[in-house]
């Protein structure tokens, strides 16, 4: 048999036994300095795709809520 990594096997293993992943994770960064985003490259995000604030949130750059 063959896996095609449909998962039912992990999902089905009482013991946890049977895992999807690696366990190994590749970071992202390699140094604590390099992991902290400063406010003006923050703000530089905002307007591009995937940013917009959740409905409701507060709009920081006006200090009020959204659509008022």
């Amino acid at each position: 048999l063959r896996c095609v990594y449909c998962g039912f096997c992990v999902e089905a293993c009482p013991e946890d036994a049977i895992r999807m992943d690696t366990g190994i994770h590749s970071p992202s960064f390699y140094s604590r300095d390099d992991a902290v985003v400063g406010r003006v490259d923050l703000l530089s995000l905002l307007g591009r795709p995937g940013t917009e604030p959740a409905y409701g949130a507060q709009n920081f750059r006006e200090g009020t809520p959204p659509g008022t």
